[in-house]
């Protein structure tokens, strides 16, 4: 009997852990997250290619905790106010540092591309 219920334990929380590895959490504010990195204490940031705003979530709170815009820190608005985005693509974390990597594309409605 003892081996028996010992084997059903160990099924339930192994059921447990594992269902809870696999739950989905949503969170909202962003249609193209394009890279992640954890800033520890359970909150992360999130990049969208298609905007030059990151993110920062709290693990487990669907809406934002705090946002960073950085249209005119990279200078990517336009003499018509409209911004022109950098397409950040991927994000790595090195020590307290974290590294925003963009695409770097030519578009033809540009007249140059400065920097």
């Amino acid at each position: 009997m003892k081996l028996w219920c010992g084997r059903v334990l160990c099924a339930v929380i192994v059921g447990v852990f594992a269902s809870a590895a696999n739950a989905q959490e949503i969170y909202r504010g962003m249609c193209d997250a394009s890279a992640a990195v954890a800033l520890g204490q359970g909150r992360f940031v999130v990049a969208d290619d298609e905007r030059d705003v990151l993110l920062v979530y709290k693990r487990g709170q669907p809406e934002g905790v705090a946002s960073v815009d950085l249209v005119d820190y990279l200078g990517n608005r336009k003499p018509n106010g409209k911004n022109a985005e950098a397409d950040i693509e991927g994000a790595a974390a090195i020590g307290q540092r974290i590294y925003w990597i963009a695409s770097c594309v030519f578009q033809r409605s540009w007249t140059a591309i400065s920097g």
